[in-house]
């Protein structure tokens, strides 16, 4: 199931029934996509929702769609319960009267029996039922279940065991709405259907939602000394070392009771509001190539390991806590030598590394790949990684235990690649897939595909073969200066890697026959460049005071920054920060790498396996494999790509202009996996403009906006 924009009248249909408690009032692209979430998450039965939002609100909505599903499921449940209990209880009622009705009519039989002259009498009969009880009847037990019934009807049910004291049931443990719903049902006019209280649907939802933001510590680790390892592992060994540490050493962030203040201030401030990952990030800060590819099964049947059964071997170290209490004794035992005196613990948690290996040897052998790497420091060894190349079965008990999935992001597109590899075996009705558009109005919005700098010149193509042309980069840069001279505010770049970006400013630097490029650059912006390991808080500090700061001198800055590097991952370039978006080649990965290497066999392979299995001819079947894999590599490159361009844009007043360098994006295959939103944007012939129409284009732009800012 696709939803488009062209479908928002279906989909927002019967939207004022709900209320996602927005604390604003939220775009029509926002009740769209909540409305969708809300959808999928009541069709259940392992539905699948696939859902885009470009405006950066799609995890903050689905937060709102989230505690808006689970309030309206528990006062259903609730409602079916109390309306499934009334049932039960009408039922009993319905049964107590029949057997009562039954044994009255025995005792006016034993009266006739016991009294010949009421034989004949039908009146008299009749009339006996309204005498009232004996003086002993009535002094019966307030408290007697049967306290209510004749001397007969008592007698008969005392002697079947159901006279007697009342006892209490768990009728008599009713809750505060049940007791309310008991005494509605006593009202001599309330109507034969259920009570005003649960037929109504608009009950005040008060139910407590907790939410608990959770990220690894990559995210949220505010020790400079172990963010900027860069991998999780790594971060983690690390974090882990210097909470152990029992000497100068340890985690200088880690709370201390002389700053338990700082620590209770932290928690009030993130349950105060609803703060996202980014949020709590920036709260803890304020307060305190030989490889090779392997199978798994041909790297341990020589050794035996096959043998083993690993499933046993890895619930026995689950269950004992093997891993963990040997990891605690050798701590404790490191932590002091023989002369008691304390040594810093160096190791790191091996034992769980090699427990997740081994959890990583049972997947499926077809699934996965076991690469190794020869490294020389600090001495020689072998480095052992495992890389899982199908998610299909490693994501199947998540689907299939949950009453709904949804994948929610600012940049899903394409969504192939989640149809084919997580969800292979779903049907296209149980998969929802929603591409919102963005809340700017199009006149906000100018893109541009930039083929050459001018008609005669060799085209822009950053490809492996030609990126490296000394002068196909000169003219990048003269093109680039003179957009420079037109946007105005912060320009940022996009490269498709470090390596390229510093082989382009190495090229910008070289004198030439006049002025390097590159300081030309700097005559019309301040120039800065993300690096390879380095802080980039400091450089997006740095460039946001040369744009908004007192002692900017006006003429904006400019920063080149990398494709998939932290710059245009999370980093948001809004307004001012961001007025035009520079995106140069198509970031394919190195498809000579081991790890792509083998994820384009394995889709080949098992396309084309699938579909023989299909009764498609093999050579069929082998160009299809061919083209999935190629497909999914092209996706890979796009989602990359989008994600860095949604960086420019974040709410309905922002405006932009965005400029893709590369005569490949004038082609239908790629511009069809760009987002709906930018392609709406897109001037169809810009790629056959060249720099002189793209100039025209980008200054006209400009100045409608600053004329209209002045008005």
């Amino acid at each position: 199931m696709k939803m488009t924009n062209e479908s928002m009248d279906d989909v927002t249909h019967g939207l004022e029934k709900l209320d996602f408690h927005h604390p604003y009032t939220p775009y029509d692209v926002q009740e769209q996509f909540m409305k969708t979430v809300f959808d999928v998450l009541e069709a259940g039965d392992g539905h699948v929702g696939i859902l885009e939002s470009p405006t950066g609100t799609a995890s903050a909505d689905t937060y709102k769609d989230e505690p808006s599903w689970i309030v309206e499921q528990l006062l259903r449940r609730k409602r079916d319960e109390l309306v499934n209990r009334w049932e039960d209880r009408e039922k009993r009622l319905a049964t107590l009267r029949l057997k009562e009705k039954a044994l009255e009519q025995r005792s006016h039989k034993r009266r006739r029996i016991e009294d010949p002259s009421l034989a004949g009498s039908r009146v008299i009969d009749e009339d006996a039922e309204w005498l009232l009880d004996d003086v002993d009847d009535r002094d019966s037990d307030p408290q007697d279940a049967l306290s209510g019934l004749s001397k007969e009807s008592r007698d008969v049910l005392k002697s079947i065991g159901l006279g007697g004291p009342r006892a209490r049931d768990e009728d008599e443990d009713l809750l505060e709405e049940e007791i309310k719903f008991i005494t509605e049902l006593r009202r001599p006019t309330f109507p034969p259907s259920l009570p005003p209280s649960l037929a109504k649907g608009d009950q005040s939802k008060t139910e407590a939602v907790k939410l608990l933001p959770l990220s690894s510590r990559q995210r949220l680790c505010i020790n400079p000394s172990v963010s900027r390892l860069g991998s999780v592992q790594a971060i983690n060994d690390r974090c882990s070392e210097l909470q152990q540490s029992k000497s100068k050493n340890k985690c200088s962030f880690v709370p201390k009771d002389e700053l338990l203040s700082q620590t209770h201030q932290f928690r009030d401030s993130a349950l105060a509001t609803l703060p996202d990952i980014e949020d709590l990030h920036q709260l803890g800060k304020s307060l305190g190539q030989d490889n090779g590819i392997v199978d798994a099964n041909d790297l341990t049947r020589p050794k035996g390991i096959d043998q083993i059964n690993m499933f046993e071997l890895i619930q026995y170290i689950q269950e004992s806590k093997l891993a963990y209490k040997i990891e605690s004794y050798v701590s404790h035992v490191e932590s002091e030598d023989a002369t008691g005196k304390t040594t810093p613990r160096s190791s790191t948690p091996v034992l769980h590394t090699l427990v997740a290996f081994l959890i990583a040897l049972t997947n499926l052998s077809s699934e996965g790949r076991i690469f190794y790497e020869k490294i020389k420091d600090p001495a020689p060894d072998i480095k052992l990684s495992y890389l899982l190349l199908s998610p299909t079965h490693a994501f199947s008990s998540i689907a299939s235990s949950a009453r709904a999935v949804v994948l929610a992001g600012g940049t899903m597109s394409p969504f192939d690649d989640f149809k084919d590899h997580l969800f292979p075996s779903l049907g296209t009705d149980k998969v929802t897939t929603l591409s919102c558009g963005h809340v700017i109005p199009p006149e906000n919005l100018c893109v541009w595909t930039l083929s050459t700098s001018r008609p005669g010149m060799a085209p822009f193509e950053f490809s492996y073969q030609h990126r490296g042309n000394s002068e196909m980069i000169t003219q990048l840069g003269l093109a680039i200066l003179n957009l420079c001279s037109l946007v105005p505010d912060g320009v940022v770049i996009f490269f498709p890697s470090y390596g390229y970006l510093d082989e382009v400013v190495a090229v910008w630097q070289k004198p030439g026959a006049g002025q390097p490029i590159w300081d030309r650059l700097g005559s019309r912006k301040a120039l800065f460049k993300e690096t390879r390991g380095g802080s980039s808080d400091e450089v997006l500090q740095e460039y946001s005071q040369a744009i908004l700061g007192d002692s900017s001198n006006g003429k904006g800055a400019l920063l080149l920054s990398v494709i998939g590097g932290k710059m245009s991952e999370g980093i948001n370039f809004s307004d001012r920060l961001g007025r035009c978006v520079i995106v140069i080649g198509l970031p394919y990965p190195n498809i000579a790498s081991p790890d792509w290497k083998a994820k384009i066999e394995y889709i080949e392979t098992t396309t084309k396996t699938n579909l023989i299995a299909q009764g498609v001819g093999n050579d069929s079947a082998t160009a299809r494999g061919k083209q999935a894999a190629r497909d999914f590599y092209e996706n890979a490159c796009m989602r990359a790509v989008n994600q860095s361009i949604g960086r420019a844009i974040r709410h309905q007043g922002d405006y932009a202009a965005i400029v893709l360098v590369d005569r490949r994006y004038g082609t239908e295959r790629i511009r069809g996996k760009l987002p709906e939103w930018i392609r709406g944007g897109l001037v169809g012939d810009s790629h056959e403009k060249g720099l002189g129409g793209l100039m025209g284009a980008v200054g006209g732009f400009f100045r409608g906006k600053k004329i209209k800012s002045t008005k």
